[in-house]
């Protein structure tokens, strides 16, 4: 794989946590309840630790198959935007096998944010200027969370189950088409990187909206894992950036399956205190061109 395409899939996989992961209850509250409470609860935090597990297979025609696990630790301030994510990426493509370490930064901006990115020791940054991102991230958090609580087309509880030793709520919820027409709409700029929002928005309809899994505490109603399957949406995603990149309509309607599942476990609620971007970063290449 080359490295513009690593520095292309590796920038919109952070995309698609930032987005989805970003956004417990006591006995006796209906899983709706039980998943507001823990919503409430994220919106009062200003920093937190997550873990991220990314499975990845996808056929893409003339170019070949590949299989791809991502596993990325991480910590997140809301307010200023910033993020540190350091990652292993292991792919098979060809009949060959790539590990590569990877490190990225996000910081908010006056316009928009800046990602830095350390891929296979060289450091670039790619930066996403949007007036509409940056009313999204100065809104209230409980405002954000509200994009989701009141577009939940189905609540089902489905048993207890432990995460870290600690008692949790197991919870679906099926998101409507109309949260994640808002949430990718704070994230407009991404066309520039040619991936297609209306053609996402369509494949969520078509879908019927997205499922994931909550495990929510309990005794605090903190969310401390949710896991989802994003097979389709990631199918989109590839064909945006192979249409981007000059592949042809027959190619792109070449595309086989593809499938990406996506775990979320999280901790350190309001225990990061800072994050720092190297100097190397600040002055790496600028590649937002090429994106």
């Amino acid at each position: 794989m080359t490295k513009k395409k690593w520095q292309m899939l590796t920038a919109l996989l952070l995309m698609t946590v930032l987005v989805v992961g970003c956004g417990g209850g006591k006995d006796g509250l209906a899983p709706e309840e039980i998943v507001k409470a823990s919503y409430d609860e994220m919106a009062k935090m200003n920093s937190y630790s997550f873990d991220a597990d990314i499975q990845m297979t996808m056929d893409l025609g003339q170019y070949g198959k590949m299989d791809m696990t991502m596993n990325s630790k991480a910590d997140a301030i809301n307010d200023p935007l910033a993020l540190k994510m350091d990652s292993k990426v292991a792919i098979t493509a060809q009949g060959q096998n790539q590990t590569v370490d990877m490190l990225q930064y996000v910081l908010g901006t006056d316009t928009g944010m800046v990602l830095y990115q350390q891929i296979a020791g060289q450091w670039s940054q790619m930066k996403i200027d949007d007036p509409t991102l940056v009313e999204s991230m100065k809104m209230d958090p409980s405002e954000n969370m509200k994009v989701y609580t009141e577009n939940m087309e189905k609540v089902e509880l489905l048993g207890e189950e432990k995460i870290n030793d600690r008692d949790c709520h197991k919870i679906n919820v099926t998101l409507s088409q109309e949260a994640f027409d808002k949430a990718l709409g704070n994230l407009g700029s991404m066309n520039s990187s040619g991936v297609d929002m209306d053609a996402i928005k369509d494949t969520l309809v078509n879908m019927g909206g997205l499922t994931m899994t909550l495990w929510i505490d309990k005794e605090n109603n903190q969310m401390l894992q949710e896991s989802m399957d994003l097979s389709s949406v990631m199918k989109e995603v590839m064909a945006s950036s192979l249409k981007a990149t000059g592949a042809s309509d027959d190619d792109i309607a070449n595309l086989g399956d593809c499938t990406m599942t996506m775990t979320v476990t999280y901790s350190g609620y309001n225990n990061v205190n800072e994050i720092t971007v190297p100097d190397e970063a600040k002055t790496s290449p600028d590649i937002s061109g090429l994106m």
